[in-house]
């Protein structure tokens, strides 16, 4: 009923839905690919590790701490640089997504206020409206992760 009420509030919450989603995908692509890139610029410094530790004894008798040090101080600059590159770019990309999705919900509260103001509805039917198109945005959302999921596992899963 909210949206019959206030229609010309849910026409503009629907134009705007769109860009909500969009924020929402961005986001959710941007934290699996500094995952999937921060894990590989990890391995290379990993396996050095780990195999420094599998010949300690050999690395011990020899006196090649200082020299193993050395080298895995310089295998960890590359994906510390890496890490640092992606951290910019994932928080701009984060915080932009994050601007637009609250922007479009203080224009969706300030046009609703609007219309409050001028009688065209009343605060119940905004705040109905504003339910109901959120949750049908999340449900939007939610099955465009699944289709997405569906057609590009080897994107989702991890590697």
């Amino acid at each position: 009923m909210g949206l019959f009420i206030a229609w010309r509030l849910a026409i503009v919450m629907i134009v705007v839905q769109p860009l909500i989603i969009l924020s929402m995908y961005t986001r959710m692509v941007i934290l699996k690919k500094m995952s999937v890139k921060a894990r590989k610029a990890q391995e290379e410094s990993s396996k050095l590790a780990a195999e420094a530790v599998s010949n300690h004894r050999t690395i011990t008798a020899f006196s090649s701490q200082d020299q193993i040090m050395k080298m895995l101080q310089a295998a960890q600059e590359v994906p510390r640089k890496e890490n640092v590159r992606q951290s910019w770019f994932a928080g701009l990309g984060l915080g932009s997504a994050q601007f637009l999705t609250a922007c479009i919900m203080a224009f969706d509260f300030w046009y609703g206020g609007k219309l409050i103001s001028q009688g065209y509805i009343t605060a119940k039917a905004l705040i109905e409206t504003f339910l109901i198109l959120t949750a049908a945005q999340g449900l939007n959302l939610m099955n465009l992760v699944v289709t997405l999921h569906k057609k590009n596992q080897h994107y989702f899963l991890a590697q």
